[in-house]
């Protein structure tokens, strides 16, 4: 958002901006000042260019929806985003009938359930058993068990990472934001489930938005896009099988991977493609849906970059259970029945 004063921005010539395909664009209006906040439309406004000249911009790749939430940020710094809609008329209905509530209303447990459990006395003063001393074992036993060697400990493979925890270099956490505080509080109190919603307005809308900062250098408007698509992500939580937000997963996926390109470096994936495809790998078992497995199998060059990332990152959950499980299950065998220990 421009730094400005209310003179100098008022002041400063207006730009007609036609958004969408040329027979059919809607017009918008800025001022020049204010588009300015990007140095790639300052070139445009105050260079010598024939969209200085005649004062005019051309959107025809951006959606009318996408054109109008850019310059609600540069103006005011915060944008209005669609909520997500109940899939179809008949949702709405059989809501009402069953009066508002919510199908997934939390289980409240018996008193008896709630109960502190009483520990015998006798029970609390046994001590607690553990490998290097046991109050079962005897003297030979215990000179036994040291001669036999003992399996190297396993090391762990990391989790993969919640998104509440993703990041990128120059990420930061953003200011209370009015938008964003209105969201958080219709998801705590919309009377629809996340199987009963239709996102794809909502992803959209995020997701171009981060594509236009990128475009147009806005590294604000970046960071606050692929923040508050996180946020949406993280209130669905795990999507039930043949929900409709499945499908707006893969609609979201093929529209970032043909919109965004691989970072230079090796080391750092692009963000918006890093918390897609991290969100589809930590709920890849629920994700089975006909558009999702055309995704995957689509030739796509965008598509495939998506399915390799993906697989990725599932290979490397399937690593860290397959770790996790072999650390409790103790060293093999082989280590603890040594042949040569009398």
């Amino acid at each position: 958002m421009a730094n400005a004063s209310p003179t100098s921005t008022f002041k400063s010539p207006i730009f007609e901006i036609r958004v969408g395909p040329p027979d059919r664009a809607e017009r918008f209006y800025a001022h020049a000042h204010i588009l300015s906040t990007s140095e790639v439309l300052k070139a445009e406004v105050e260079g010598q260019w024939k969209e200085n000249e005649e004062r005019k911009i051309e959107w025809p790749h951006w959606s009318v929806g996408g054109a109008e939430r850019f310059l609600e940020w540069l103006y005011g710094g915060d944008y209005v985003c669609p909520y997500p809609v109940p899939k179809t008329k008949e949702v709405i209905v059989e809501k009402a009938k069953r009066g508002g509530k919510k199908s997934t209303d939390k289980f409240t447990p018996p008193e008896f359930l709630e109960a502190p459990v009483e520990i015998p006395e006798a029970l609390a003063e046994i001590p607690e058993a553990s490998a290097e001393c046991s109050i079962f074992e005897t003297t030979s036993s215990k000179k036994k068990r040291e001669r036999i060697p003992q399996a190297p400990q396993k090391t762990l493979s990391p989790p993969l990472t919640r998104l509440q925890d993703l990041s990128w270099d120059g990420c930061r956490q953003l200011d209370k934001l009015t938008q964003a505080e209105e969201f958080d509080k219709w998801t705590g109190h919309q009377l629809w489930s996340t199987s009963e919603l239709d996102y794809d307005t909502t992803f959209m809308a995020h997701a171009e938005l981060y594509v236009m900062a990128h475009q147009y250098m806005l590294h604000e408007l970046k960071n606050m896009a692929w923040q508050r698509l996180r946020s949406v992500l993280i209130s669905i939580g795990k999507p039930a099988p043949g929900s409709p937000v499945i499908k707006n997963i893969a609609t979201l996926a093929h529209y970032v991977y043909q919109e965004t390109g691989a970072t230079e470096s090796h080391e750092a994936e692009e963000p918006l493609r890093l918390l897609v495809s991290s969100f589809a790998a930590l709920h890849f078992t629920t994700l089975k849906h006909p558009c999702m497995d055309e995704l995957m199998r689509s030739q796509e060059e965008a598509d495939r970059d998506f399915v390799v990332e993906l697989m990725g990152k599932v290979s490397h959950q399937m690593t860290h259970f397959e770790s996790k499980d072999a650390a409790a299950q103790g060293p093999a065998p082989e280590a603890l029945c040594d042949p040569w220990c009398g």
